[in-house]
């Protein structure tokens, strides 16, 4: 809602350390039992700007908060202790704002010209709509409300929002602190423009060792991935075709059993060709690798390893 996207009460993060409490990691039936995470009406939200303007300097204009949340619902969610929350009349205690991104709005975010006090919301994500990036806006969750986090996560982690990054754009040291102890990394590189204002928390899924191939693959290098398309499928029965057939004579009913459409075929790149490839089925308690093959030309090569 200003510079100061994220505000915590100093005192639950005074004695974190880098990444201590991941933000993916969070166990939201340990550290957020006794909180409920809920979206807040209009009157709901006045209250809340109103107590967090009372701790947190430089906060949109309350206006500006509600029409951006009746463009997308999902920008704030409001907090509260379940001892005290009434389903009937629920007001919240504190509260976690968002903006879901689309490109443009990320990019202007990079070049740090996103006016986040006025948020245009030709540069939000339209309620459903996949985002491009998340950019928390405004967390003011004080004391035991803090675990809210861990509520918030999950909520991230359906769909429009699953597998999002996060970004925040701290200017106090609570702020750095509170991005670093839940495992946030500062500097980010969006296409060809560096952001050093903002921090990141990651949430693209890494990409396990059997898939290291890549479009910059150069020539030589040995790379894998799997086959996930009918086009990569192609590519494995033309190998196994060049091998198995081809040089070893083996009847095309014997190579070809009509199991590969409920087996797991990796393929191996030399550089953008497809050099090798291999199978894999699973049953109850064990996986069988067949049908192994490289190309005699790369034979050499490390793509058999």
């Amino acid at each position: 809602m200003s510079e100061l996207p994220v505000s915590l009460a100093r005192r639950a993060i005074a004695s974190e350390r880098y990444g201590k409490h991941k933000l993916d990691e969070l166990d939201a039936g340990r550290v957020a039992k006794h909180l409920v995470l809920f979206r807040p009406d209009d009157a709901a939200i006045e209250r809340l700007m109103a107590s967090a303007g009372l701790v947190i300097p430089g906060l949109a204009d309350t206006a500006e908060v509600l029409r951006v949340v009746h463009y997308n619902p999902d920008c704030m969610w409001a907090v509260a202790r379940k001892s005290r929350f009434n389903a009937a009349a629920p007001a919240g205690e504190g509260f976690i704002a968002i903006l879901p991104l689309n490109e443009l709005g990320m990019q202007l975010l990079a070049m740090n010209v996103l006016d986040t006090a006025r948020p245009d919301t030709r540069f939000l994500a339209k309620p459903g709509e996949r985002p491009a990036g998340i950019y928390m806006w405004c967390v003011f969750a004080p004391g035991p409300l803090a675990g809210a986090m861990a509520l918030f996560m999950e909520r991230m982690a359906s769909f429009p929002y699953d597998g999002i990054n996060l970004y925040s754009r701290p200017n106090t040291d609570v702020g750095r602190r509170f991005n670093e102890s839940l495992g946030a990394v500062e500097g980010v590189q969006l296409g060809k423009i560096f952001a050093p204002q903002l921090w990141v928390f990651s949430r693209t899924p890494r990409r396990p060792i059997y898939d290291s191939y890549h479009p910059d693959a150069q020539p030589g290098e040995v790379s894998v991935t799997l086959a996930r398309t009918f086009e990569d499928l192609s590519r494995v029965i033309t190998v196994r075709g060049a091998v198995y057939i081809g040089q070893q004579q083996c009847p095309y009913e014997e190579e070809f059993d009509g199991n590969d459409l409920c087996a797991t075929h990796l393929i191996g790149y030399v550089g953008h060709e497809p050099a090798g490839c291999l199978r894999v089925r699973f049953f109850a308690d064990f996986a069988k690798v067949e049908r192994v093959a490289v190309r005699e030309e790369f034979r050499k090569s490390r793509t058999a390893f």
